[in-house]
């Protein structure tokens, strides 16, 4: 489980293929990413965002889930954190490595 990570981290293929080696069959992860809307990403999976952290497009964190090999099981839309008193908007992702 990571919250507040993937903001942090550009390109997500290396990452979600990494994860998906370290993890045990049936193993679940999850964590969060930050969004904005998809006009601000001007159809770019992702992007730096005003206060220097990486916003992602779900579709983009969603490939590249599975793409690696995970099996999405929810995504749900939330507040990652508070910048300067206003809410910033992500996603919590949860999935699973398949068993054996």
């Amino acid at each position: 489980l990571a919250t507040d990570v993937l903001p942090y981290i550009g390109a997500l293929e290396t990452f979600a293929a990494g994860l998906f080696q370290m993890c045990a069959p049936g193993a679940l992860v999850g964590f969060s990413t930050e969004t904005q809307p998809d006009q601000w990403m001007d159809g770019e999976p992702w992007k730096v965002g005003p206060h220097h952290r990486y916003a992602h497009m779900q579709e983009y964190v969603r490939k590249s889930l599975s793409d690696a090999g995970f099996n999405i099981m929810d995504i749900s839309s939330v507040t990652v954190r508070l910048e300067e008193g206003e809410p910033v908007p992500g996603q919590m992702f949860l999935a699973a490595k398949p068993q054996d």
